[in-house]
């Protein structure tokens, strides 16, 4: 398959875009504390293999097993960071409901004692 030299440099300028995400989830995860990291480096591993994949797609040349090779490595990536996010999630409505359902028994609490004072 043949890709335009235009093609080509874009799809290296967003290679090398994607690099700079990465140095940046790289500074975050160092300064996150040690139960906030996981998050972090997770975007690290995935703005790299996004790196290498556009680079591997941009370089001339055949170089589909490097590409074919990092889509194998993103897959598990991918989907480890979408049951994180979904987990993350539930454990947020969750909270939220208890302490809404803390917020109403406080109330309820008020509420009585207002009537029998």
């Amino acid at each position: 398959m043949d890709i335009p030299v235009a093609a080509r440099w874009a799809v290296l300028a967003f290679a090398a875009l994607n690099f700079l995400l990465a140095l940046r989830a790289l500074r975050l995860a160092l300064r996150a504390e040690p139960g906030a990291r996981t998050g972090h480096l997770l975007d690290v591993a995935d703005n790299l293999l996004g790196t290498v994949l556009m680079g591997a797609l941009g370089l001339p040349g055949e170089h589909w097993d490097i590409a074919g090779g990092t889509l194998v490595l993103i897959g598990p990536l991918v989907v480890w960071k979408a049951v994180r996010d979904f987990r993350a999630r539930r454990a947020e409505k969750a909270r939220t409901a208890d302490e809404a359902q803390a917020g109403t028994a406080a109330e309820a609490q008020a509420g009585t004692a207002a009537e029998e004072g």
